[in-house]
C-alpha cells in the first residue's frame, strides 16, 4: 500500500482506488500468506478496470505454464513407466529361470525316489535270499 500511495495518479488513470486493490489482493490471497501471483493480480486489476486484453494474456500465459507442467509430467511418467517395464521384464526372466530350476529339481527328486525304491527292492530281495540260504 505504501508504494501504491505515491501512485494515486496512475491508479486514477486505470480507474482504480487503493481500497479496491487491497480488497482484490485480500480476495486473491486464499491461503492468507500475504502472497498473490503477479499474473493473478494483473488479471484481477484488469478485470476491475474493464481491460480484457491483459486478462486474456495472463490466462494464455497460465495455460502455457500448465501445458509445460503437463509435458514435464508426461515425460516423467514415460521415464518411470520405462523403468517399471524393465523391472517387470527382469522379474519375468528370473521367474522363468526359477521355474526351470524347480522343474529340474522335481525331476531329480522323482529320479531319486525311483532309485531309492529300486535299492529298497534290491536290498529286500537280497535279505530274502540271505534268509533262505541261512535256513
Amino acid at each position: 500500500t505504501k508504494t501504491l500511495t505515491g501512485k494515486r495518479e496512475a491508479l486514477k488513470q486505470i480507474g482504480l482506488e487503493i481500497k479496491q486493490l487491497e480488497a482484490l489482493h485480500s480476495t486473491l490471497d486464499v491461503d492468507d500468506s500475504g502472497k498473490v501471483s503477479v499474473c493473478d493480480f494483473f488479471v484481477g486489476v484488469f478485470s476491475l478496470s474493464g481491460s480484457k486484453t491483459w486478462g486474456k494474456l495472463c490466462r494464455d500465459h497460465q495455460n502455457r505454464m500448465l501445458l509445460v507442467s503437463m509435458n514435464a509430467l508426461d515425460t516423467s511418467s514415460h521415464e518411470k513407466l520405462g523403468s517399471i517395464t524393465a523391472d517387470i521384464d527382469l522379474i519375468h526372466r528370473h521367474t522363468y529361470f526359477l521355474l526351470n530350476k524347480i522343474t529340474e529339481l522335481r525331476d531329480n527328486v522323482a529320479q531319486a525316489k525311483g532309485d531309492l525304491r529300486n535299492e529298497i527292492e534290491r536290498v529286500r530281495q537280497l535279505t530274502i535270499n540271505i534268509y533262505r540260504s541261512a535256513s
